[in-house]
């Protein structure tokens, strides 16, 4: 009768101290070069060590052709349709959306948006702060960034190691946080780093 409904039994383990979350989508990371999925390679042993340590979506899709549309497809559970490809720069995006964001703020966390471009473009900023993001690092907020791209900003080494100064600095004050790390992981920004 309602064959999307997915049931799950409820949890009795104790969590002592809730944990800190920390969402990273990667553009342009195909699974089949992916050891932590299967792929023979040995491209990504670094990634495959942090799959064992957190949790790994292993059946996971493409929610849209451009990064802002996978981000905000899973930030706020709302498929990329057609002719709503800007969905945050126009009415529709000014609508309430029950995001991840504003969920974990709800339940005392910290929520901060780490990304190496710019905020203004396609309204991120305008957008995810109506949809619970609290801080928002960005191009700019870079302090000797080791390579800055002219169109694409600092690279993700530069935005990897500002989350962990962010994270670090919040997990040092006992708050709780989500973080929201877009990264591109194109090769050029890869190679520069």
């Amino acid at each position: 009768k309602y064959p999307l409904l997915r049931v799950s039994p409820p949890n009795d383990a104790v969590v002592k101290r809730p944990r800190n979350v920390v969402l990273v989508l990667m553009e342009s990371f195909t699974a089949r070069f992916n050891d932590a999925i299967g792929a023979p390679f040995g491209a990504t042993p670094q990634f495959a060590a942090l799959a064992k340590e957190g949790i790994l979506f292993d059946r996971a899709f493409s929610a849209g052709t451009h990064t802002a549309q996978g981000v905000f497809a899973t930030l706020c559970s709302f498929p990329n349709l057609p002719d709503y490809e800007r969905l945050a720069k126009g009415p529709v995006g000014e609508q309430p959306f029950r995001s991840l964001p504003q969920i974990f703020l709800e339940n005392g966390y910290e929520t901060l948006f780490l990304y190496n471009g710019l905020f203004s473009w396609d309204n991120k900023q305008g957008f995810y702060t109506h949809q619970g993001v609290q801080r928002f690092i960005g191009q700019f907020d870079f302090k000797n960034p080791t390579f800055v791209d002219k169109d694409w900003g600092p690279c993700d080494f530069d935005v990897f190691n500002r989350a962990v100064e962010e994270f670090s600095d919040l997990a040092a004050k006992k708050k709780r946080f989500f973080g929201i790390i877009p990264a591109s992981c194109g090769p050029r920004r890869l190679s520069s780093a």
